[in-house]
Order: C-alpha cells, then sequence, then structure tokens
C-alpha cells in the first residue's frame, strides 16, 4: 500500500485563457484539453478576460479597415483632406482604445 505523503507529483497543471494542459513530469508529454464550457465553472476573472480579449480584436478590426479608408492612396474622398484627417484620428482613437 502507498501512503498519499510518500508518493511523487507525476504531473504539473495549468490553466490558461482557452485552455487548460496537465504536463506529465515522467516523459515530458503535455496534453491541452478545451474548457468543457465557455462561460459557466469558470472563474469570474477568466471570463472577463476573454470578453475584453475578444472586444479588442473586434475594435482593432474595425480600426483597422477605418484607418485604410483614411490613407492618401485610396481614393475614397479624395477632395476633401480634412476628412481624410478626421477619419485617421477617429481609427487612431479606436486603436488606442483597442
Amino acid at each position: 500500500m502507498v501512503n498519499a505523503d510518500d508518493s511523487l507529483e507525476v504531473s504539473q497543471k495549468c490553466r490558461g485563457l482557452w485552455w487548460e494542459c496537465v504536463t506529465s513530469t515522467v516523459d515530458g508529454i503535455r496534453t491541452c484539453d478545451d474548457y468543457d464550457s465557455i462561460l459557466s465553472d469558470l472563474p469570474f476573472k477568466l471570463v472577463m478576460t476573454r470578453a475584453l480579449m475578444i472586444t479588442a480584436d473586434i475594435l482593432v478590426g474595425f480600426a483597422f479597415i477605418i484607418l485604410i479608408l483614411g490613407l492618401d492612396c485610396i481614393k475614397f474622398l479624395k477632395d476633401n483632406l480634412a476628412i481624410k484627417l478626421r477619419i485617421c484620428l477617429v481609427a487612431g482613437i479606436t486603436l488606442l482604445v483597442g
């Protein structure tokens, strides 16, 4: 019979933002699994971090689309440079927020 006090730790667990990994200390094999649920049974901090990451990705994608419209080489609003500068300013602010 083996006593729990004498046993060695044979695996190491690591929780990330999107999945959970277990690494065997004997052979070094890492196995990663997705979480069972998107929202339930997860800490509030993890759920909020996920939501903020997704929001930041959407904002940055939106900002790059706006920024492309504000470039000088694009013929969109070619005659009105003040609006193009404002478009670039909005894109920059959106990038900073995201």
